[in-house]
């Protein structure tokens, strides 16, 4: 069947109306954004949290829409000589770009990660160690969409329906074998992912994030269940799960599964179990015993975190088929993650790192890290506006706990006010002088590595591989790696 005769069978015949589609007609693209609009496209008018698609069908024809696939056909411009398709329900989208697309997902081996932390850290270790095994692997996460040496930025943790679709159809045309995907649990809750065909789902952790728009813990646990539920009611006949056996979320999302699972970390139940034999800034040496396999593993990364998230990717391999020999050879190799405990060089006598980490754990995790490696912890800071404001003070609190000198700034303020976001996070907190406030990221990076010593560590965290600051709703050139390289070389 065309991707023609799909709209005329699915999205026209049900309706009456008095326009009528055309025959003839060729579909260029699809698109839900009236900006990416061009000739021939089919345009989709959906209502979302901000918007309503219906409200730029004059744009998309303008632009050169053929089509228009509405809910509703009140403002398509009078004068619009192409075809009207009208659908009831906004669940309709998986299904109509899978058929434009032609189901990319099912030719691809996919695996999709979700939880609060470590997803890009697992994308890319696994794609590492995926091509290391001899698979071609795309990468979709928070740090852009690459195969190869094609590279696309990326405004969403998990993209929106269209350009989800669009990228799994590039990955394949570029002959990708296998997909690393991160799955928001804001995409999740939407339903972008209710078209994708996944081989692999795995679960990290879960912990504070995302209240702002979830409002409860328990409807953000429910978002990432999800995910876990409609991939059960499937006919992906080859699928299975990993879980964090730490995690006593995992054991809840397990129960509501009959697919094949394994799960991963300390414990003993965990069917990859691992020990951490050595610690140093430079490696990392740990174990892994399951009932097919005892080996030892040497990362480049540091943190027990990064160690799950090694397990946790090593675990994922060996379950697809490859023999946990060709990891043992690849892990050392791994040249890390952007702005992920990213270490820059210098030539200074203290050490400086950029990391991502933007929530009451992740900040928890990586200065606990690095606080064991070094004699004084500076760190540069602060939380993000127009978002989950309940983990401000429990950040700032995870900063007082474990660094020597802190440096509260900005973070994406948003249309917040940055003075506003600070006094949140020093709300109930007990605070000496070890407190610095300097709204100014850039001046507050400088002064961080005025202060640091011979054997200390900046921490600039919050922002990772980010190259922009979000102030009054506009975009504002900034990297924390840039700014602090420039400075560095000072």
């Amino acid at each position: 069947m065309s991707f023609q005769d799909f709209l005329y069978q699915s999205y026209f015949t049900k309706h009456k109306t008095k326009r009528r589609a055309k025959a003839g007609f060729n579909i260029s693209s699809v698109c839900s954004h009236s900006s990416k609009v061009k000739k021939d496209s089919l345009f989709i008018a959906v209502k979302g949290q901000k918007t309503d698609g219906h409200r730029y069908l004059k744009e998309a024809v303008e632009r050169g829409a053929s089509a228009l696939l509405v809910k509703e056909d009140s403002l398509i411009p009078f004068d619009f000589k192409g075809s009207v398709f009208f659908y009831k329900e906004e669940l309709f989208l998986p299904q109509l770009l899978n058929q434009f697309y032609d189901f990319p997902s099912e030719k691809l081996f996919t695996v999709g990660i979700t939880g609060t932390n470590g997803k890009t850290s697992f994308c890319y270790l696994l794609q590492h160690l995926f091509e290391s095994c001899g698979w071609q692997t795309a990468v979709m996460g928070t740090a852009g969409h690459h195969f190869k040496d094609k590279a696309w930025p990326a405004l969403l943790t998990t993209p929106s329906g269209c350009e989800l679709f669009e990228r799994l159809s590039d990955f394949v045309k570029l002959s990708a074998r296998a997909l690393a995907m991160e799955v928001s649990s804001i995409a999740i809750d939407q339903n972008r992912m209710s078209g994708v065909d996944f081989n692999a789902l795995v679960f990290s952790n879960l912990s504070q994030d995302h209240l702002d728009y979830h409002q409860t813990a328990e409807q953000y646990f429910l978002a990432k269940q999800k995910l876990f539920i409609q991939a059960e009611q499937s006919f992906q006949k080859n699928l299975f799960y990993l879980f964090n056996q730490d995690d006593i979320y995992s054991h809840k999302i397990k129960k509501q599964l009959k697919k094949p699972s394994w799960t991963f970390g300390k414990s003993e139940a965990a069917d990859f179990r691992f020990k951490i034999k050595k610690a140093t800034r430079e490696e990392t040496v740990f174990e892994i015993k399951s009932s097919s396999m005892k080996a030892e593993f040497c990362s480049p990364l540091m943190g027990e975190y990064n160690v799950y998230n090694a397990v946790s990717a090593i675990a994922c391999a060996v379950l697809t088929g490859f023999k946990a020999e060709r990891c043992q050879e690849a892990l050392p190799q791994f040249t890390g993650i952007p702005g992920r405990l990213e270490k820059l060089k210098s030539d200074q006598d203290f050490e400086v790192f950029i990391d991502y980490a933007h929530t009451p754990q992740a900040l928890s995790f990586v200065l606990k890290t690095l606080k064991k490696e070094f004699s004084t912890l500076i760190l540069v800071f602060g939380c993000g506006g127009d978002r989950d404001k309940q983990k401000r003070s429990p950040m700032m609190k995870a900063a007082l706990t474990f660094a020597d000198q802190i440096f509260l700034t900005t973070d994406n303020p948003r249309f917040e006010e940055p003075e506003k976001i600070i006094q949140d996070m020093l709300k109930d907190q007990v605070c000496s002088n070890k407190v610095t406030e300097e709204l100014d990221r850039a001046e507050a990076i400088k002064k961080a590595l005025q202060t640091a010593k011979k054997g200390s560590c900046v921490l600039i965290a919050g922002k990772g591989h980010e190259t922009f600051q979000i102030i009054k709703g506009n975009k504002v050139p900034f990297s924390d790696k840039q700014t602090a390289l420039k400075l560095l070389s000072k």
